[in-house]
């Protein structure tokens, strides 16, 4: 595909058609040419801000200083190159802007009479809108935080575009912190963002306004990552012991302040609401009796049941916390109740059946047992949240363990182990999922732990690991007395594993010694992007008005000379000129799992040509005839 000339036009690009930044847009992919983003997008930044103590990179300090105390006219792209081949550098790749930004700005704020603003900023505005540098970017938007451009709209245009790709949200917050019209830009941005730059906006965020105040209540801490990173923040500007003492509240309303409680109590293990408000027992009474009028909601009776289990857990209660325990068990105890749980366990989504599950677990009163494993033979793999609920009866257990092993797909085992924490596929967190809950029964279930132990993903081979330490703690038995399949699957991991700590704890389970103190593990990644197999759903790679237009190509016999090489297949697809012609390549894996796809067209997201291609593949190779 023809490459972007900056990462700010990749994003204005996005923008132009999509009306906001596509949901898909995937920065790292740009950069690097892999969909593999080692951490969430601002999240590096967002941990680093946290942090009181960093080192200064004197090494960037220094280049900048350099650049801004020279400036001149015919070498402003001159400087752009000099950044961008300073970030290029393996050196370079742990040096962020986010340790020399202060120094920076008070050096320019002291310096000023030595610099030549107008270039300055000109020079802010190129490394902007012209650099390939996700930190030469950064560095631009950090340079505007020493300048008033409250009355430049072109300025804060290009901020705003920036600012929606989340990498770049918290420097942006900063740069407009000076503005006059901050406020109006956070809340524009607030609504656009769904992950770190929207919990990085909403903290500077001022209800300034009847309706700021109204889409904190209904929106606020609505997010992609957890209600807790913000929870307490809202909580406090929206006042929401006084919300609570409303004579009405909409359901938009109560939903979001169920999230803001849900997030203050997972905030920490020790409930901590009680921790940070002395009246947190009139705030949590005023909740339950808004609860009376929505309790047929699943998702809002869900946050009584966390109460609940909150207020059990801590080690002392007070009266009023034992009359609050009794009073969440009569709401449950109700009919009205009883039969909104059974309508979900029979007719709800998945997660609503899992809800219906915690709430039927905690209150053994109820019984919907048939009810529940009617829905857990469904999808047992899916529900396996479930398994500690319908392992209560001892007679059926086995029959439960065989439905949920028949769950265990044996593609997606493998020998090649990778540092990579989670994929955005569910099977994953299934079998994590299945795997924890699976902790208190014994040797039950060996062909999940196996599973585990044989994921190329960190998470199930963690949760793997965990519940054979705990299984050896309480039997006292070595490994060597576990079931051999069990056995067998650790010593080939030993052989495979690359997380050092992972490492370590196999040999203890095996008493291994082993020195480990001079091995260096590769790089962790926080996710890969979910797996699309090639004969499967291709569709959500793609616009909707792409899906159209491949269609029409693939019809018209548009694709030719479509043939496959070891893990690649090369097609030709004519273009809408008869004597244009391009080229697609899509790499795929062993199991047909689609890895990547390129086009040489000028279109930058995966392509019509893209999309007629695969279509080919399936008729070619998998039979899929055209309809």
């Amino acid at each position: 595909m023809k490459e972007l000339k900056s990462i700010y036009e990749h994003i204005d690009e996005s923008i132009k058609r999509n009306g906001t930044l596509d949901s898909r847009f995937n920065l790292d992919d740009y950069i690097n040419g892999e969909s593999i983003p080692i951490f969430e997008l601002g999240l590096g930044d967002n941990i680093a801000s946290m942090v009181e103590e960093h080192e200064t990179n004197k090494r960037l300090l220094k280049l900048i200083i350099d650049i801004v105390l020279n400036l001149d006219e015919d070498t402003l792209l001159d400087d752009l190159r000099r950044v961008d081949m300073y970030f290029s550098t393996k050196d370079a790749q742990e040096d962020r802007v986010i340790y020399t930004i202060d120094e920076m700005i008070q050096f320019i704020i002291e310096n000023v009479e030595n610099i030549d603003e107008e270039l300055l900023y000109r020079f802010a505005l190129i490394l902007m809108t012209k650099s390939r540098q996700i930190e030469a970017v950064k560095l631009g938007i950090a340079i505007f935080g020493t300048a008033d451009f409250s009355d430049n709209d072109e300025i804060i245009a290009v901020l705003m575009k920036l600012a929606l790709c989340e990498e770049f949200t918290f420097f942006v917050d900063i740069a407009v912190s000076t503005l006059k019209n901050a406020n109006d830009i956070r809340f524009i941005l607030a609504k656009k963002l769904k992950g770190w730059g929207k919990i990085m906006v909403v903290r500077s965020l001022v209800p300034t306004s009847d309706t700021i105040k109204e889409w904190l209540i209904t929106s606020g801490v609505d997010n992609d990552i957890a209600y807790s990173k913000i929870a307490l923040e809202v909580a406090e500007k929206i006042h929401l012991a006084e919300v609570l003492k409303r004579d009405r509240l909409t359901e938009d309303e109560f939903s979001g302040i169920c999230k803001i409680i849900e997030g203050l109590i997972i905030t920490h293990p020790n409930f901590v609401i009680d921790r940070l408000y002395d009246n947190y027992m009139e705030i949590l009474t005023d909740f339950l009796r808004k609860l009376e009028g929505f309790k047929y909601n699943i998702e809002f009776l869900k946050v009584a049941l966390l109460i609940s289990v909150h207020l059990t857990n801590k080690a002392e209660n007070t009266d009023d916390e034992i009359n609050m325990l009794l009073y969440i068990s009569k709401l449950f105890a109700e009919g009205e109740v009883f039969e909104i749980l059974c309508d979900k366990v029979k007719n709800g989504s998945v997660e609503e059946v899992i809800i219906c599950t915690s709430i039927l677990n905690y209150y053994a009163n109820m019984e919907l047992y048939d009810e529940v494993y009617a829905r857990f033979k469904e999808k047992p793999f899916e529900l396996s949240f479930c398994l500690g609920y319908l392992m209560g009866r001892k007679e059926a257990r086995d029959k439960i363990i065989m439905l949920l092993e028949n769950g265990v797909d044996e593609n997606k085992i493998t020998k090649n182990v990778e540092p990579v924490m989670t994929y955005s596929d569910d099977y994953y967190e299934n079998l994590k999922n299945a795997i924890f809950v699976l902790s208190p029964f014994q040797f039950k279930g060996i062909k999940i732990i196996v599973a585990g132990l044989k994921c190329k993903v960190m998470g199930p081979r963690d949760s793997a690991l965990s519940i054979l330490e705990e299984w050896m703690e309480e039997t006292n038995l070595p490994i060597e007395e576990f079931p051999k399949e069990i056995y067998d699957a650790l010593l080939e991991l030993k052989d495979q594993e690359v997380i050092k700590d992972f490492k370590e704890r196999i040999n203890h389970l095996l008493n291994i010694n082993e020195d480990l103190t001079k091995y260096k593990e590769p790089e962790i990644l926080y996710k890969r992007e979910r797996v699309v197999n090639i004969q499967g759903d291709i569709e959500s790679l793609f616009e909707e008005k792409i899906i159209y237009r491949g269609l029409d190509y693939y019809e018209a016999n548009m694709v030719y000379s479509c043939n496959k090489a070891e893990d690649k297949y090369t097609a030709f697809v004519q273009g809408a000129s008869f004597i244009n012609e391009y080229e697609v390549n899509i790499y795929c894996d062993g199991q047909g799992n689609i890895q990547k796809m390129e086009c040489n067209c000028p279109y930058e997201q995966n392509c019509k040509h893209e999309y007629a291609t695969l279509m080919c593949i399936k008729e070619k190779y998998y039979g899929k005839k055209k309809k």
